[in-house]
């Protein structure tokens, strides 16, 4: 790790799991609410994930503080498990935001996906399309709910080799 600078570091959670009850903490705030998560329910759904080979979260560090995560999922939308695998859970805290460090974590998170062979990634979002065609995402032309909320599945194909 670098010394104390402003700029994060990724690491994956497997590897930091002192940093999973904020993770699940993120997660809760964010998008467990309404869910009906406990703190309990957070981290041993953040726990399973580790655990799952085909599945990780990525941990944006600076100065050794936590300060976003994304991760993959095999299925992240529970109406499309014909879809798979997922860019999932993507948050970086308020006081972090702008500065590079979501688009970091995306890279991270496909880097990994193409190094394991998958040839296509896909995510929804309620609201951050833009945030997503401006790093190659693309609509499917698809929306579905989600938690009552409308949201646009996107996609991403790996790179040509």
């Amino acid at each position: 790790m670098t010394p104390s600078t402003d700029r994060a570091v990724l690491h994956a959670l497997a590897d930091n799991p002192a940093w999973l009850t904020t993770c699940a903490d993120w997660a809760l705030s964010t998008w467990g609410a309404s869910w009906g998560h406990s703190p309990a329910r957070a981290k041993a759904w953040l726990t399973n994930l580790l655990a799952n080979e085909a599945e990780t979260m990525f941990v944006a560090a600076i100065a050794e503080q936590a300060v976003g995560m994304a991760g993959i999922e095999t299925y992240d939308l529970a109406a499309r498990r014909d879809l798979s695998p997922w860019l999932a859970n993507v948050f970086v805290a308020p006081a972090f935001r702008r500065r590079g460090i979501a688009t970091a974590l995306v890279a991270a998170v496909e880097n990994w996906a193409w190094d394991r062979g998958h040839n296509r990634l896909y995510l929804f979002t309620p609201d951050q399309v833009a945030f997503y065609e401006s790093r190659g995402w693309h609509l499917t032309g698809q929306t579905d709910r989600h938690n009552g909320a409308l949201v646009s599945i996107m996609q991403k194909a790996a790179p040509a080799l």
